[in-house]
């Protein structure tokens, strides 16, 4: 093998591992901007009186899907997401930070469940 298609091959290998590198920033980039859309419409959804939130006396909570007619019921973390949506914290970061200090759990775990809970929320409406 030559010297220059040697430098060809080499070149290629490196072009090719940028663009998977770009790939998956592009794809993170979009999951992340999915996700802060969704805490932005289920506060869309909140404020125009779609969505309606009911504090039980046990700590947990029912939605009311007006539009559709559906109820969500909601555990103690599920209720405390959509208070803090509620209350203008709409960022996945903010979300997650709450959630991690309110429940005492490690900040990655309170993102996953986060963004598993809005994206499927948001996802039903």
């Amino acid at each position: 093998m030559s010297l220059s298609r040697l430098h060809d091959t080499q070149s290629c290998r490196t072009i090719r591992r940028c663009v998977a590198t770009l790939k998956r920033r592009i794809i993170a980039v979009c999951i992340l901007k999915q996700i802060e859309m969704s805490t932005e419409k289920i506060a869309e959804h909140l404020e125009q009186g779609r969505l309606t939130l009911t504090v039980m006396d046990d700590g947990s909570g029912v939605l009311l899907d007006v539009k559709d007619e559906a109820l969500f019921n909601l555990n103690a973390t599920g209720l405390f997401v959509i208070q803090q949506i509620k209350n203008d914290c709409e960022s996945l970061d903010a979300l997650a930070e709450a959630v991690a200090q309110k429940f005492k759990i490690d900040k990655p775990r309170a993102r996953q469940d986060v963004e598993t809970f809005t994206n499927a929320l948001s996802a039903t409406l």
